[in-house]
């Protein structure tokens, strides 16, 4: 029924107010990706979740590896427990 599909129907409905305007050829020297999360200042606005797969990229250090990452670009990494 339609009532089933209610929330997608919504969602469809807000994304269609939203328009990405390509900007080519601009110049980009002084775009910045920084925003602030709780009063942090993030380099960008990147999560990197807990997936449990981190030592696939370093097989020693996995999720270390991961988060020294994450805190030497300035942003935020997620573990779990």
């Amino acid at each position: 029924t339609d009532s089933d599909e209610q929330t997608l129907s919504e969602n469809e409905s807000a994304f269609k107010s939203w328009y990405l305007r390509p900007r080519v050829m601009r110049p980009v020297r002084s775009i910045s990706t920084a925003t602030q999360l709780f009063g942090q200042r993030l380099s960008m606005p990147i999560f990197v979740s807990p997936a449990g797969v981190h030592a696939l990229c370093d097989e020693a250090e996995g999720e270390c590896a991961s988060a020294r990452a994450c805190g030497r670009v300035g942003t935020l990494f997620g573990l779990s427990q």
